[in-house]
């Protein structure tokens, strides 16, 4: 990254004293759904939308600043600013960045949502930047590496052209351990601004309404197609990885953290190894407890199929780790189950045929694998390493 552009970031926001009215601007980018539980939501819902705001009040001073600044060049449209007709809603077969329904900037493969990139700027030297927005020390630890990802993604859409990213948060993030390390390298940044909770609590919920339905337009606005974007097919890197991994089960010569590093470069996030049959899914109960609420445990081989339709086993990248995704029978979502333990998987979240296209690829696969292979798979891949319950938000499971 240019260093002059750097120091200018760094010395515009932290020395910023957000106010009501930048609130109020940024508040013309949320739905009116999110402007009522910034007052009336759940505590959960609240921090949600409370972190939106704050994203976007990052992204609305950032324009205020870059006009007439040299440091920045562009920076890229989102939310109330994308124009109307070119937020799509997700698809199969959709690869690359597109918009989402509110204006966010997503990266999609084969329909399914990989990253988000919170804001992307181009410097003065024709290098992508992208600015990282946090608000919330919820899944902190899973931040470097999604950071990293992140990072992957861009240098592959962009190639040389991506530069140092930027991370903007109202909270220490250097007393997580995660951060420190990933703040200690000289790549990535960490700008500090003050907080604009108080702020929100203070204000009268009629005021956030006020310029909420106007569209801004600055020189220094463009869409992300302007950055010409690399094309790619993800579907065809995904079965690359699986054969690849299969292989590594089937004639062991690496060791696991070794194909773990090499992931780690990978844009694929999850390889869907196939379904299980019948005798699979009975070794599966056998060896393994399947912790799904409000089912007593343990299952029975004819309970659990008379609740689930198929099981598929999957590998989430970049750390290998198992995951099993059951189909309810007779309804429109899977459950996705992560290893709690080397001899028990949890329940960890719903999968929503509304609300994801990954559910549309789950539904697709026909390929079914038996007892030996599967076994294969779990012994080779279901290390300590990747072991811990991981439900991002409370949710119970769907029947």
């Amino acid at each position: 990254m240019d260093d002059k552009l750097t120091e200018w970031l760094r010395n515009s926001l932290e020395s910023w004293q957000p106010t009501t009215a930048d609130v109020i601007k940024a508040s013309r980018h949320l739905k009116n759904y999110e402007r009522k539980q910034l007052f009336s939501g759940s505590g959960w819902e609240r921090r949600r939308t409370l972190g939106k705001l704050y994203e976007y009040s990052i992204y609305e001073r950032i324009l205020t600043l870059a006009q007439g600044s040299s440091p920045i060049k562009y920076i890229v449209r989102k939310g109330r600013d994308v124009p109307k007709g070119i937020c799509l809603k997700t698809g199969l077969a959709q690869n690359g960045l597109f918009y989402s329904r509110r204006g966010d900037i997503y990266v999609r493969g084969n329909g399914q949502d990989l990253a988000e990139f919170d804001i992307l700027l181009v410097d003065s030297q024709d290098s992508i930047v992208l600015i990282e927005v946090l608000e919330s020390m919820i899944n902190i630890n899973d931040f470097a590496d999604e950071c990293h990802y992140k990072r992957n993604l861009l240098e592959f859409l962009f190639g040389n052209r991506v530069s140092d990213p930027v991370v903007v948060s109202s909270i220490d993030l250097l007393r997580n351990a995660n951060c420190r390390k990933l703040f200690s390298q000289t790549e990535n940044h960490f700008v500090r601004t003050k907080p604009i909770e108080d702020l929100v609590s203070a204000l009268d919920s009629t005021k956030l309404k006020e310029d909420s339905d106007v569209q801004h337009d600055y020189g220094k606005l463009v869409t992300f197609s302007e950055l010409q974007p690399r094309e790619f097919d993800y579907r065809s890197h995904h079965d690359r990885e699986k054969r690849q991994l299969i292989e590594a089960a089937l004639q062991p010569t690496h060791s696991v953290e070794n194909l773990a590093q090499k992931a780690r470069l990978s844009i694929v996030k999850n390889v869907i190894i196939g379904i299980l049959n019948k005798s699979a899914i009975k070794y599966l109960l056998g060896t393994k407890q399947m912790v799904v609420p409000p089912l007593q445990d343990p299952l029975s081989n004819q309970e659990f199929l008379h609740h689930f339709a198929k099981t598929l086993l999957v590998l989430s990248l970049p750390e290998l780790r198992p995951t099993l995704y059951l189909k309810v029978r007779n309804r429109c979502n899977y459950l996705k189950m992560g290893p709690a333990s080397l001899t028990t998987f949890k329940f960890e979240r719903n999968i929503e045929a509304q609300h994801t296209e990954f559910y549309g690829w789950l539904e697709e696969t026909d390929l079914f694998i038996g007892k030996t292979f599967s076994q294969k798979i779990l012994d080779y891949y279901l290390r300590e390493h990747v072991v811990g319950w991981r439900m991002k938000r409370p949710q119970f499971p769907k029947f």
